[in-house]
């Protein structure tokens, strides 16, 4: 992090101090929009932003940074292979090192509290750079084939333009937004057998056989039993 006495400074590239992100921990007064950054070597930076959307913009700024200094970003490298990786899959941030791993979407730090106030149970929050143990390879070459283009193609096909959340939402327009994505599915790209179980099934016993990720995702969403044997079936197996 790099910080200035002034604008004239800042142009001139002449900074009062440079700290190591990496070396640095974070406390925040949300109330006073002040955040106190203090250093290895306990002397402590204190930062007071003029309102509620700054506050939170630097406090996500500065919590990425951390993250990323800290982090493998070999990982992140790989992900973001797949250019449609490099912008946030709900706000369109730049740069974003998280992902929800069932969701098979990869977010910036704002969305992700998002995701986890959720729970665990509709999204899978993990880092792409700090979470190395849960990066498979399968699960890597997943998030590369789909990336979040196509992601969104499913989650976001009935998106209005004007449902759509901009980069500086609020933290409560945020998590409405991720909560209507996910959760209740609202903008979600049903197949068209949707409630025909019989044929949901036997549409993912086909698909399964074949590189179409994309649609086994859109049949498991639509809810196609990963089990579903049909009743006249010689073969039992799943």
């Amino acid at each position: 992090l790099y910080y200035y006495n002034n604008f004239e400074d800042f142009c001139d590239g002449l900074p009062i101090n440079i700290l190591e992100m990496k070396l640095i921990s974070l406390k925040d007064e949300p109330l006073k929009f002040r955040l106190h950054l203090q250093s290895h070597t306990q002397k402590v930076y204190t930062f007071e932003a003029s309102d509620e959307a700054s506050f939170l913009s630097w406090k996500y700024a500065i919590e990425s940074s951390i993250q990323i200094g800290l982090g493998d970003r070999e990982i992140l490298q790989l992900l973001q292979q797949n250019p449609s990786n490099n912008l946030c899959a709900d706000c369109g941030e730049k740069n974003p090192i998280w992902a929800s791993v069932n969701l098979l979407v990869v977010v910036c730090i704002q969305c992700i509290g998002c995701h986890r106030r959720l729970g665990a149970q509709i999204s899978k929050a993990r880092s792409a750079t700090m979470d190395k143990k849960v990066w498979t390879t399968s699960l890597i070459k997943l998030f590369q084939v789909i990336g979040n283009k196509n992601a969104n193609s499913l989650w976001a096909g009935k998106l209005p333009l004007d449902d759509q959340i901009p980069q500086n939402a609020s933290t409560e327009t945020r998590f409405a937004f991720v909560k209507e994505k996910y959760q209740d599915k609202r903008y979600f790209s049903w197949s068209e057998m949707y409630g025909q179980p019989d044929e949901l099934g036997m549409a993912l016993r086909k698909v399964v056989q074949t590189e179409n990720v994309l649609e086994t995702l859109r049949l498991i969403v639509s809810g196609a039993d990963i089990y579903y044997i049909p009743d006249n079936s010689e073969d039992q197996r799943t």
